[in-house]
């Protein structure tokens, strides 16, 4: 019986990765990710530095409520948080083209690792070429940190995709024992 299980896993598993509109719709959506990244980068400094600034404030506003803090005091801690604001939109949007990079690499018949390296590695020469486009952008400059930080996002968004398919994995496999008991009994 668990050899016949693992057959009819196997098999669920190959059509997964064998799903041509898979293929298609993850490519299209690394594609989208990777035009709204390259949107953003092309903001000149102050357009960008805008949209930061109203996402900051809205968390400043959001934590500071009913706490009684000075619109100076204010103005300081978005002065403070702004950086990291921005840092973590860089890791949270390449966490997602992690996701969604290594969800394309996956309908490939490849092995695991190779899956992840593959991903890592499109994923940050990405986001190297995105600094590098932002070079060129007026008001902005490339930093090897946001390097760093979206290769980071990118790792995290492989470990995602990978937690998602392993708990994908065992709800089949309980899905398949399910209905071979029921099969059997």
């Amino acid at each position: 019986i668990d050899h016949l299980k693992l057959m009819m896993y196997n098999g669920t598993m190959k059509r997964i990765k064998n799903n041509k509109n898979r293929l298609k719709i993850s490519l299209i959506l690394v594609i989208i990710w990777m035009i709204t990244v390259f949107c953003f980068s092309n903001q000149p400094g102050n357009t960008s530095g805008r949209t930061s600034s109203r996402v900051t404030t809205k968390v400043v506003e959001t934590i500071t409520k009913n706490r009684g803090k000075t619109e100076n005091e204010k103005a300081e801690m978005i002065a403070k948080i702004d950086p990291i604001i921005r840092k973590v939109a860089h890791y949270s949007i390449y966490t997602l083209g992690g996701i969604l990079i290594m969800n394309y690499i996956n309908t490939h018949k490849l092995k695991e690792e190779r899956e992840m390296l593959i991903s890592i590695i499109i994923g940050t020469v990405y986001a190297a070429t995105d600094e590098i486009h932002q070079y060129f952008v007026p008001g902005r400059s490339a930093m090897v940190t946001d390097v760093g930080i979206d290769a980071l996002g990118v790792m995290t968004g492989v470990c995602i995709f990978l937690c998602i398919l392993k708990a994908m994995d065992k709800l089949i496999i309980k899905e398949k024992n399910k209905e071979i008991n029921e099969q059997y009994s």
